[in-house]
């Protein structure tokens, strides 16, 4: 798609009313993921604490639909759903650690990480 495209696409967009909005995390967003469930929209975000936030619009949980974590220490700079285990989501920290959490049990794991670089 050639740049002229793409704007004329974006000045067609409209917000909706679908989910409303919520401020999902305290500290600036540094990461973010969609869930690919294509039912409900569950949208996760990392910050500059290290907090991560799940968001499900319209879903009566915790404040204004958004779940807090604080499973870091530093900025979360990566996150991904798992594509083999859907309710699993991926976090990667500064502080060094990469944690697998079951969304649905709340329950953040240290995934073990071996380090690949030979420093002599």
């Amino acid at each position: 798609m050639v740049l002229s495209e793409y704007r004329s696409n974006l000045k067609d967009m409209e917000l909706s009313e679908f989910g409303g909005a919520a401020k999902v995390m305290n500290d600036s967003i540094f990461s973010a993921a969609f869930h690919p469930c294509t039912s409900r929209l569950l949208m996760a975000a990392g910050d500059n604490s290290g907090e991560v936030g799940l968001w499900i619009p319209d879903s009566d949980m915790g404040d204004n639909d958004v779940l807090l974590f604080e499973p870091h220490t530093k900025p979360v700079v990566c996150m991904a759903f798992s594509r083999s285990h859907p309710t699993d989501l991926l976090t990667l920290s500064c502080d060094g650690t990469l944690r697998s959490t079951n969304v649905k049990k709340a329950v953040f794991d240290e995934v073990p990480m071996r380090n690949t670089m030979n420093i002599e």
